[in-house]
């Protein structure tokens, strides 16, 4: 198979016809107090043709695909009262509560067909593919919450922030389909859920605003633990369900320092657990189905300089540079043939542990501009069971402008070196990747009225 070929079924596509009206209310009850209230309706209809690559025999692409067209109704309402006053300090306090529901329908087909690489690009259309079966869904979903959160600046040194929420959801799922010739299968799941999240803040002023040599130098801290009802899996109507819900807990701190007032720095550390992440995995037929991860893991360092030097206005450079480490703490699945996999502890897919960026640019309001950047990601695991690696990459881009007046042009190219890496993983085959874009260029003249 080659790089930049497209192997989808002819008539590919994935298409939405959105409809939504949203009104927003904001009603003060007295000088302290305001009310305020979000309602919201949408209508998303899709339709969606797509097919998956499979194996290779000689010439020979098999493949399958499906198409359907699911029609998405959500409702939703938010209704807070925000209140300032004075405690021991300036107070902003949010209280109030969300109503979510969905209902989604859906009717479709499966269908397998082969191509022949020699002969590509003619690989057959939709309606030349004989129907393997017919498939529907239904799946309605209710998500309350009641929440608080309250904002507390006791000096101008300290500022500190945090609050919880209380999320009750439910989910009812019907599912069918009936391979041409074959019995009807129908699965039906439902689910509740209970659950309390919450986060908080905190954020240390070391100096006031324009103190001499020193601009700014502030402490920050954070944690937050979320709540996420999972996505149901609707591969295939005989293992369709409701998965279990995504939880998330995480923590952040760090320094954003500003001096000279044109050098600044921002170091940053953070931990962030997931639970029942909803991952993409291939199932008994070979296809791509969701799946809960069981743990993972998501730590790492991050710190990014500036430089914007007063002696020549519009110029700026920056660098940053980041470790990251991104690691499965107990997963395990099994393989379309039945080979159990126990990948606890090693990298995720796509991941790299060192990032690099840099970038250098001049603007002016009237007169010639430009900017070059960097970016750089070092090895990474391109299987869970990190048994093959994607070799580190560099990539350019560089741009020149000149604006005058009530006009401006500018030509830009992006990954000028043409480096041809992969950029994330597939969902519709094993073992395939989307590769970046080849070295490209763009123009643009823009007029001001």
């Amino acid at each position: 198979m080659a790089r930049d070929r497209n192997y989808a079924v002819t008539g590919a596509l994935v298409e939405h016809q959105v409809l939504g009206a949203t009104t927003r209310l904001s009603f003060p009850l007295s000088s302290a107090h305001r009310l305020e209230n979000t309602l919201a309706l949408t209508r998303d209809r899709q339709n969606s043709i797509r097919s998956f690559p499979g194996e290779i025999s000689g010439d020979t692409l098999v493949s399958e695909g499906v198409a359907i067209e699911p029609i998405e109704t959500s409702l939703y309402e938010d209704a807070r009262l925000i209140s300032r006053f004075r405690a021991g300090g300036d107070h902003e306090l949010v209280t109030g509560a969300a109503l979510t529901w969905g209902r989604t329908t859906a009717t479709g087909i499966g269908f397998d067909f082969d191509q022949l690489l020699s002969q590509y690009p003619a690989i057959p259309a939709v309606d030349q593919i004989p129907v393997g079966d017919n498939r529907s869904f239904r799946d309605r979903r209710t998500f309350f919450g009641a929440y608080a959160h309250d904002a507390w600046t006791p000096s101008w040194r300290l500022a500190l922030a945090g609050g919880g929420r209380y999320d009750a959801t439910s989910e009812v799922l019907h599912a069918q389909a009936q391979e041409v010739g074959g019995p009807l299968e129908v699965a039906d799941d439902s689910r509740s859920d209970h659950a309390f999240s919450g986060d908080g803040s905190l954020l240390v002023r070391m100096v006031r605003e324009g103190s001499p040599g020193l601009d700014a130098a502030n402490l920050y801290g954070s944690f937050r633990g979320s709540f996420k009802p999972a996505a149901p899996n609707l591969a295939e109507a005989e293992g369709a369900e409701i998965l279990e819900p995504e939880r998330t807990r995480s923590w952040e701190a760090g320094v954003k320092l500003r001096a000279l007032k044109q050098l600044s720095l921002n170091a940053s550390f953070f931990d962030m657990t997931f639970k029942n992440m909803v991952v993409s995995d291939l199932g008994p037929g070979g296809g791509p189905e969701l799946i809960n991860a069981g743990e993972q893991r998501f730590k790492g360092e991050e710190v990014d300089v500036a430089w914007a030097p007063q002696a020549l206005p519009g110029a700026s450079v920056s660098v940053g540079y980041a470790h990251h480490d991104a690691r499965f703490v107990h997963f395990t699945f099994v393989t379309p043939d039945s080979q159990f996999r126990d990948v606890s502890g090693n990298m995720l897919e796509l991941v790299p542990r060192q990032l690099v960026n840099a970038r250098l640019a001049y603007h002016s309001r009237s007169g010639p501009g430009g900017f070059a950047a960097l970016r750089y990601q070092g090895r990474r695991p391109f299987n869970r069971r990190n048994t093959f690696f994607a070799e580190p990459y560099t990539e350019w881009d560089a741009g020149l402008s000149f604006d005058r007046a009530r006009w401006m042009v500018s030509a830009v190219g992006r990954n000028l070196g043409d480096d041809r890496h992969v950029t994330g993983e597939s969902e519709i085959g094993d073992s395939q990747f989307y590769v970046a874009a080849p070295r490209r260029f763009s123009a643009e003249v823009a007029y001001r009225f």
